[in-house]
């Protein structure tokens, strides 16, 4: 699916990334961000999970990108590490829910 980027949290995931000291390192160039509020722009025929206009939560773990203007992202990912959130959802407060309020909840 493809997707505008509205928000997107800058995670410690982020950080560590770009300090080249995470896990994982992405080939660069590559546009960071870990953890994104994204609304769905076009949706490929195949996915029955997400509509067009909807809102979607979620980590992009591979390729990042959610500091772009907009991303793609595939089936496979698309139903392990998203999840679709009501429309009066503020887009701020979407994107910090899973990565970023995880790890405070895990740090309380």
């Amino acid at each position: 699916m493809r997707v505008d980027v509205y928000t997107c949290g800058v995670t410690a995931s982020d950080i560590l990334i770009c300090q080249g000291v995470y896990d994982v390192q992405p080939k660069l160039p590559f546009t960071p961000g870990f953890e994104a509020f994204w609304e769905v722009k076009e949706v490929a025929s195949d996915v029955v999970s997400v509509r067009h206009g909807e809102r979607v939560i979620g980590l992009k773990k591979e390729k990042y990108s959610g500091f772009a203007e907009e991303s793609v992202i595939r089936h496979v990912i698309l139903q392990q590490d998203f999840r679709v959130v009501p429309q009066a959802m503020k887009f701020e407060i979407g994107a910090s829910l899973i990565d970023t309020y995880g790890t405070a909840l895990l740090g309380l």
